[in-house]
Formats: structure tokens, sequence, C-alpha cells
């Protein structure tokens, strides 16, 4: 908070939110809106392109068609003839779509003879008037403008289901960084409060910090319940098992919002301090829930529900089947959003399917057509009986991993920092060569998620706490002011680890600078626990 900038950035802040809050959001038949959305999509997708894409000459996705050589008849006799997917199939072959760094505005468009810069604020949906503007976190690069717009619109129905489906009746605790706040403030919006909102750092005097406590003020200048935050650090949520435990014991167990890794760390809190909390539903986005972090919940005897989130898509692009064949078996919502595959390599070098993702609908911030989100999945189609499913949700995503990105704790960094840390930094600085060192995300047998700095025995002897450092001052002096509050969030939960063995090559003897856990590994001694 030491610039006017910040200052201005956090009145503007507050004064959005205590407009956004006038009043409480109400639905009526939203399992029609949202079933009518779902058969509005092509419709929906065409009206985006004649009145945001193909009006504006200067808009990056105008321009690709162009050179693609389509005008609006031409996209229309697509979708006639071949369905919205197996157009947005056609129009990617050509050449529309953008990837994760165009739409960051991090590199320019290029293709073939046709190349031009573009911006974040190129790609906002000129049609909407935003209620709210965020930046992202910056993990995986410079923070970026997202505009939001919530109030009457249909996509925001599906809260509705969504406060069902995860008990409108039970109490609610949040557990995530100071942004994540914010979720709280837009379910009050819709009158479902949070009882207890955690915070894994303490308040200071920084923007993101400062604009937590200007969430709440805001709140109860319109008159809605949002508690004051309490800090509770990652590595010792006792605080947090116990209200969880206080809830089982009243009759009334609790939800939990937060990151897979961290519901892990309350459920092995309140087994070590023989708390129980049997009956709380997790929910958790963020990261990967894999089949570890599961079975540390189930052996408590807690639940899961799990919501596959991309802030470039503004909400939840697939959330937690009821019937569910996997423990992470979700719904794509594509009542919001299409997707397309693509083959990609992953770190381990093995061909995956690349999730490419355009909305829909028309109100939502951002413009996105073919967006590669650098994540895949085990991607299905069927019918199920469960309330999404009753609405017209067959698409099925399980196994979500990302083939360019490292999530853990909720952390996400992009490749291109891996590739200059672990290729070019840690060996200038510590000795060996191309190889030597790699980041490994893995599972401990508690299901805990751990990064590994894996370091050759060829290099030689290295100070472990060195090593660490060099990491974390890597990743600060390349993410700025975000990268400080990635590293504190591992600092604090002993993320970081040095080991020393041989990195992993993959069938084709390439050292990928990533190495991504195995999403089958669940410990022998956990799944112990649960027989």
């Amino acid at each position: 908070m030491g610039t006017l900038h910040d200052v201005r950035r956090t009145i503007r802040y507050t004064v959005a939110l205590a407009a956004f809050l006038r009043g409480t959001d109400t639905y009526e038949n939203v399992d029609g809106i949202i079933s009518q959305q779902v058969a509005d999509r092509e419709s929906n997708f065409l009206f985006i392109l004649e009145h945001a894409v193909f009006s504006a000459p200067d808009n990056p996705y105008h321009r690709m068609l162009r050179h693609a050589g389509y005008d609006l008849d031409g996209v229309r006799g697509l979708v006639a003839e071949r369905g919205l997917e197996g157009a947005l199939d056609a129009l990617y072959d050509a050449g529309v779509y953008v990837t994760h760094d165009e739409l960051r505005g991090r590199a320019p468009v290029r293709r073939g003879g046709l190349e031009f810069a573009v911006t974040p604020e190129d790609f906002d949906n000129p049609l909407i008037r935003p209620e709210f503007v965020a930046s992202t976190s910056g993990s995986t690069g410079t923070a970026n403008r997202v505009q939001y717009r919530h109030t009457g619109t249909p996509q925001r129905a599906y809260l509705e289901v969504l406060i069902q489906m995860l008990g409108a009746g039970r109490p609610w605790a949040l557990w995530q960084p100071p942004i994540g706040v914010y979720g709280a403030v837009v379910y009050a919006k819709h009158g479902k409060y949070f009882e207890r909102i955690f915070l894994p750092t303490r308040i200071r005097l920084d923007v993101e910090h400062v604009q937590v406590v200007a969430s709440v003020i805001a709140a109860k200048l319109r008159g809605k319940r949002l508690p004051w935050p309490k800090f509770a650090p990652r590595n010792n949520p006792i605080e947090i098992a116990r209200w969880l435990a206080q809830k089982v014991s009243d009759g009334t167990p609790a939800v939990l919002h937060c990151h897979p890794s961290t519901a892990v760390r309350v459920c092995l809190t309140a087994r070590e301090a023989g708390l129980d909390i049997s009956g709380t539903l997790f929910y958790v986005t963020g990261e990967p829930f894999t089949p570890g972090k599961k079975a540390v919940l189930d052996s408590v005897g807690a639940s899961s529900f799990v919501a596959y989130m991309a802030i470039e898509l503004g909400m939840p692009v697939g959330l937690n089947c009821l019937t569910p064949r996997a423990g992470d078996d979700m719904h794509l919502m594509t009542y919001r959003l299409a997707m397309v595959t693509r083959e990609r390599k992953n770190a381990a070098n093995e061909t995956v399917e690349g999730m490419h993702f355009t909305i829909v609908n028309p109100l939502h911030g951002k413009l996105v057509i073919n967006w590669e989100s650098t994540d895949y999945a085990k991607i299905e189609k069927r019918t199920c009986d469960c309330p999404l499913g009753k609405m017209g949700f067959t698409t099925h995503i399980s196994e979500v991993q990302s083939y360019e990105k490292l999530t853990s704790e909720g952390v996400t960094f992009s490749g291109s920092w891996l590739y200059g840390l672990v290729e070019t930094e840690l060996p200038a600085r510590f000795g060996g060569q191309l190889g030597d060192y790699q980041l490994a995300e893995e599972e401990d047998a508690d299901g805990l998620s751990r990064v590994r700095i894996v370091v050759s025995p060829r290099v030689g002897s290295v100070d472990d706490r060195e090593v660490i450092a060099a990491v974390i001052e890597s990743l600060i002096a390349s993410h700025g002011e975000a990268g400080a509050i990635m590293a504190q969030h591992w600092r604090d939960g002993g993320t970081l680890q040095v080991v020393r063995r041989e990195p992993q090559a993959t069938i084709t003897n390439k050292v990928a600078p990533l190495r991504v856990r195995s999403r089958e590994m669940v410990s022998p001694s956990v799944k112990a626990s649960t027989s």
C-alpha cells in the first residue's frame, strides 16, 4: 500500500463491491434457466461473433477469422453443418485460437503470414458493463485484468444449484489466500453466508490484505454477514479442525472451501489431535484432487466436492458429479462453454488430449475462442441422474492435470520459469549441467503435496537450505509481488524439499524440468488406514 495507485485501486475495489452487494440475487426455476442456456449454445456463440467480434475490425479474433477466410455467414454455415464443437474444430485448424500466453498479452499472435501484438484488454468483452474488475494472481507471469458481471444473469444461476448441492443449511467456512475472500462476497450476494473465514497469512499492509478488510467493510455496509478473517497457519490449522469438530458435535457437519492440499492438512491435524470431523464436506478447488488426497479425507470420514477453476473463464469449468465414477468426476459446464481437444505432450513425454475452451455466454467478461488451457483430462460422454446430469450436462471430465504448469498448495507456475530455473540458474549457482536438476511434484504417504528439488549426486555437496533459498529468490525475481506471496505459502507449508537422486528421464531419455506425480499413486499406509 505504498503508492497512490494502490490506494486508488483499493478505493475503486471497495466502491465496486458496495455497489455489487446492493440487494440479494434470487432465482426461480434455476434448472430451467440453465437448461435453456444449454439449448441456446449455438445461437449465443453466433451472437457473440456478430456483436463483439465481427463488429470490431481490430478485435484479435476478427483479424484471425479474416486471415482464415471466414466472415460471419461462413461461420454460420460451419455451425449449421457441423454443430458448435465441429465448427470450433474447423476454426482451430484454420488458425482461429488463442494460446495461454497470447490471452495474457505475453506473446504476439502469429498465424502464417499474420502477426500482431495483443494485450489482455484486447480480449475484454465489449458487450458487458462489468460490475467488478479483478486481477489474476500473476503466478504464471504478469497479473492480468479480469472483468466480471454477476447480478441477474443466467450464468450466476448455477450458484443457486451449487449452494443446494453443497448444503444450503450447513455452516460454511473458507480457508483460502486473500483473493479467495471475494468468493465469500459473491455467495453473500446470494444470501449464503460463511460462518468463518480463515487466511493462511496474517493481515498486513499490502493491497491483497487491505482488500480483504475492504470486502468485509463493504459487506457490512450493505447488511451482509461477512465475518472478520482469522489467521490459520498452513502448517498447523488446529483452530479450523476444532471448529469443524465442534460443528460435528453440534450435529451440523460443516462445509470447508479450500485447496485439496490444505484439506489434507486439516484432516491430518484433526486425526493427530483426536478430533472427530466425520461428515465434513471439503469443497476443493485450485489444484488436482488425487486419489492419495481422497484417501486421507476418507480416513477421517470426510467427503469432497471438487470444482475445476480457470480464472480466464470466470467461474468453474467443471463441477462435481453426485453419482461419480472417480474421486474428481466432474460435469463440464457446457451451458457457458464449449471444448475441443488437441494432442499435446505432457512432462513425461506422453501424448495427451489438451483441452481448448470457448465461451458461449454473451455476458462473460472475456472473449475466449479455442483458448489453450494447458490442461488435459480423461473425458467421456454419459448421462447420469445427478442434478447436473438432469440439466443436460453429459460431458464428464476427471483426472485433470497440466502439461505445462506446476500446481501445488494452490500455487501455479508456468513452464517458462521452470526451464530457466532448472536449466540455467541452478547449474550456474551450484554446479552441474543440463539434466542435473528437476522439480518433482510428489505426494507423501500422508497425502500432502511436496515440490522436491531433485539434485543429481553428480553435482556434489550442496546446502539444502541454500538451494531452497535460490528457488525462492528466483520465484520472487521473476514474479514480483505475486511471487513473494506464493513463496510465503510454500515456506509456511514446508512444501519445498531437496532430494539427492538422479532426475527421472522420459521414455525418450529426456530430462524434463518438471515431473508431475502419477495420479495413480496412493500410499499403502494411507490405503491401510481406510480399510
